[in-house]
Formats: structure tokens, C-alpha cells, sequence
């Protein structure tokens, strides 16, 4: 009796798993890894930087060694005619800031430019605020599947670099990289998936 009331769940498991691996194998939708991306860096037009020169765009997307692509949420109140309260949405909360880490060149030059780009927005002299317009640039985040083949994009709007980590140097640190830490800021982003798009895009 017992084995039998088994069958019928060890049937239904095997289903389940099948269709797991179909959806995992499946060419359009497969499995996203974590480690197949380029980062682009786009500094506005009204900042004179070297950040907007070909080589250098993938000079970062090389030493960009690991991003985090920052998630939003919903902002609610609680509305109740009678009964329990439903939660009602009333305005979009991205997370406002990304972290990248860089692997630094030996004259530090990436750190230089992230802090020149700070500088701009706020005068490291005079501590006058640029336009906001004049800052704020846009960031792109490739994913890229295993044949390094573009198949998503998340697009950031009001990019620039909010705060430049720390470097930790020792003596007794014989074998290690530098690398830097870089907090951006943003506006907005969006994730665009059509190939059409993104072909725009890249």
C-alpha cells in the first residue's frame, strides 16, 4: 500500500525533473551566467574626459572585475475600506547606487579619472555644483551567454561616480592586486531583451 502511494509522487519528481532541464538546455531561454558581461561607461558629452575615448571605454570594460546590477521595488501604503489592509503602490524605488571593483592599472590612472569625473560635479577648489545634466551620464551592462553572444542589456540614466574606495596597501602584501572600489549613482534602468535593441545599442 505504502509503495504504491509512492509511485505517483516519484512519477510526478521525474516530470518536474525533465522539465527543469528542458527549460535550462532551451535556446531561447537557457540559464544566465554570472560571469559573461562588459560594462560600458558613458560620461556625458559635457565632461572632457578621457572615460569617452574608445580605448579607454574598454580598458574599464577589461579591469571591471565584478558589478552588481542593482534591483527597485515599489513604495506602498496601506488602504483598508474593511478587512485587512492591501498595499497599494504609488511610486517606483530603485536602489539609487551601484558598486563595480576595478582592477587597477600601476599608475593608478582609473582612479584618477573616477575622481576627476567627481571633481566636475563638484568643484574640488571652489566647491561650486555643476548642472546636474552636465554629470550625469549612462551606463550599459552586457550579458552575455557562454559564445560571448549579447543577450541582454540593462541600461543606467543618471550615472556618475558617487564615492572612490579606499586603496589598502601593507607590506605584507607581497602578492596582492589593488583594486577599486567604485559606488555609482543612477537614476533609473531598464532591462531591454530585443534583439532589435539591442543591436541598436551595441
Amino acid at each position: 500500500m505504502a509503495e504504491e502511494a509512492i509511485k505517483p509522487v516519484m512519477g510526478a519528481l521525474s516530470s518536474d525533473i525533465q522539465t527543469i532541464l528542458a527549460s535550462v538546455s532551451d535556446y531561447t531561454l537557457g540559464v544566465a551566467v554570472a560571469n559573461r558581461y562588459e560594462v560600458i561607461i558613458n560620461p556625458p558629452p559635457a565632461f572632457d574626459t578621457l572615460l569617452n575615448t574608445p580605448e579607454v571605454k574598454a580598458h574599464l570594460a577589461t579591469r571591471c572585475e565584478s558589478i552588481t546590477l542593482s534591483g527597485k521595488s515599489l513604495a506602498t501604503y496601506a488602504y483598508r475600506l474593511y478587512g485587512p489592509a492591501r498595499q497599494i503602490p504609488y511610486e517606483q524605488i530603485y536602489a539609487g547606487e551601484m558598486q563595480a571593483t576595478f582592477l587597477l592599472d600601476k599608475n593608478l590612472f582609473i582612479k584618477q579619472q573616477f575622481e576627476k569625473w567627481m571633481n566636475y560635479a563638484c568643484d574640488n577648489d571652489t566647491f561650486k555644483l555643476e548642472y546636474y545634466n552636465n554629470y550625469a551620464g549612462n551606463m550599459i551592462v552586457k550579458v552575455l551567454d557562454r559564445e560571448n553572444i549579447v543577450q541582454a542589456v540593462t541600461r543606467f540614466s543618471g550615472v556618475y561616480p558617487k564615492m572612490v574606495g579606499d586603496l589598502q596597501m601593507g607590506y605584507d602584501k607581497d602578492n596582492d592586486l589593488l583594486k577599486l572600489d567604485v559606488t555609482f549613482a543612477f537614476r533609473t534602468h531598464n532591462i531591454i531583451n530585443d534583439k532589435t535593441e539591442i543591436r541598436n545599442l551595441v
